[in-house]
């Protein structure tokens, strides 16, 4: 996605939103992690360890900015509302 769009100029103007993009980009690439098969010890060695970790923290950015799983309208909305509820306590 452009970053000069509306929808990531927004997102960048947002606290809630910038949060909520963050964590559903750790949301996707944890479930891109958790649906590869085990690899074998000593199969490649570590070097192919961090670059299936480097991928799947790039896949679950590129479906956050893709808007993809469709989560970070609801989950910005959760953080708003939680900060409301937390400054009109007494």
């Amino acid at each position: 996605m452009d970053p000069t769009t509306p929808a990531r100029a927004a997102t960048a103007a947002d606290p809630a939103r910038r949060a909520a993009r963050q964590f559903e980009a750790a949301f996707a690439a944890e479930m891109i992690r958790a649906a590869r098969p085990p690899r074998r010890e000593g199969s490649l060695g570590s070097g192919a360890r961090d670059f299936d970790n480097f991928m799947d923290e790039a896949l679950g950015k590129a479906l956050a900015d893709r808007g993809t799983l469709r989560l970070e309208q609801p989950i910005a909305d959760a953080i708003r509302k939680t900060q409301r509820a937390r400054t009109n306590q007494p």
